[in-house]
Formats: structure tokens, C-alpha cells, sequence
């Protein structure tokens, strides 16, 4: 046997253990990828969450954004700043900590995965609807029960009634779209909806 040959092997054996085990300790060294509603189990370790940024308020140097996933929200404190902007899907890896007894994470880094084109989270306008009303808003969705009249524009268990008075929209049930309308309140059903009633106004479907 060729010795050189041999070391040769020995050296490059030597290599593809130590590549294997920069590897597996990059994998192991990674934050735990978890929901929201697990922060209180993962409190003082560092996590990485994925969800909206329903809410952004933004200091002099620093900014808090309100996080929503599937099922739950959670504030992120980000010291240096950021440039995330209301409806963007965005990645956070940070430390669980208590700030005046709530859960929230102190980011170390905060990656936008999709921007908001300026649509507003249905869960959001559901819940500061008051902010929004008699407003012109950009909403995305599912359309659900597509009736001539309208259908109901759907967010995951959020949903709200799309009317289009004199117009029509070939849209059908499961599609996604885009509705630019004017968020109004019906006195005689107590409830909100969206009204596409001026020429601007329009349902896009995507994809």
C-alpha cells in the first residue's frame, strides 16, 4: 500500500468527522422553533416564532411589535429598531423574558419573510375595527359563502361580510383575494362590514 496514498485517506477521513461535527453542533446550538402559546414553557432560553406583526410601535431608537401566529399573540422588544411594517410575516429569534408580569421576547434578530402590500390582518381590523371605521382598508383572505351580493371574506376563525352593491366579481368560494373597501357598521345587524361602493374600490383575486 502507497503510505502517502494512505494519509491521504486518513486526512480527508479526518476532515469529513470534523465537518460532521461542526454540523451537528450548529444544528443542536440553533433555537427552538415553537408557537406562541409555548413561551411560558421555553422562559429564559432563547426561541425562534413566526407570525404577523399586527401592531409596531416604534421609539427613538427602539420598537415593540405585537406578534400573532394562529393562535395567540405575544410582544416583541427589539432594542435597535426596525423597519417591519403593520400585516408583514416576519421570523424572530430572541430571549422569553417577564417585563411587568407578561410573557414577551427580547429579539436578537428580526427577519421579514413576506411584506404587507399595505393590507391590514383581518384579526387586526377585527379588533380595533372602532380605529378603522368609515375607512378605506386593504384586507386579504378567503372568500366563503359568494352569494351575487357578496360573501364573507375569511382570516382563519376571523371573517367579515363583503358587500358589492350594483357590482360583480368572479370570484369563488376558496379563492384568495384582496378587498380594497370602505369599512362600515350596520345599525340594524350590529355589525361590521366591508363595502366596496366607490369606483376605487375592488376585489382582486391572487394567484
Amino acid at each position: 500500500m502507497n503510505l502517502g496514498s494512505s494519509r491521504q485517506h486518513l486526512l480527508l477521513g479526518a476532515a469529513l468527522v470534523c465537518i460532521a461535527g461542526l454540523y451537528l453542533l450548529a444544528t443542536a446550538s440553533e433555537p427552538a422553533s415553537i408557537p406562541l402559546t409555548a413561551l411560558a414553557d421555553y422562559e429564559g432560553e432563547t426561541v425562534r416564532v413566526t407570525g404577523l406583526a399586527v401592531q409596531v410601535e416604534r421609539y427613538d431608537s427602539s420598537a415593540s411589535l405585537l406578534l400573532r401566529d394562529s393562535s395567540t399573540s405575544a410582544w416583541i422588544y427589539v432594542p435597535d429598531g426596525v423597519t417591519v411594517r403593520r400585516g408583514d410575516r416576519i421570523r424572530v429569534t430572541g430571549t422569553v423574558q417577564r417585563y411587568e408580569g407578561r410573557l414577551e421576547i427580547m429579539a436578537d434578530g428580526v427577519t421579514v419573510l413576506a411584506y404587507t402590500n399595505d393590507s391590514i390582518p383581518l384579526p387586526l381590523l377585527a379588533s380595533r375595527h372602532d380605529d378603522f371605521c368609515d375607512t378605506t382598508v386593504t384586507v386579504n383572505g378567503t372568500a366563503a359563502n359568494v352569494t351575487p351580493h357578496g360573501f364573507r371574506l375569511a382570516d382563519g376563525p376571523c371573517s367579515i361580510l363583503v358587500r358589492h352593491p350594483g357590482r360583480t366579481y368572479n370570484i369563488t368560494r376558496g379563492d384568495e383575494v384582496t378587498v380594497t373597501a370602505m369599512l362600515r357598521y350596520d345599525h340594524d345587524t350590529l355589525c361590521f362590514y366591508l363595502s366596496t361602493e366607490r369606483s376605487s374600490h375592488q376585489v382582486t383575486r391572487l394567484g
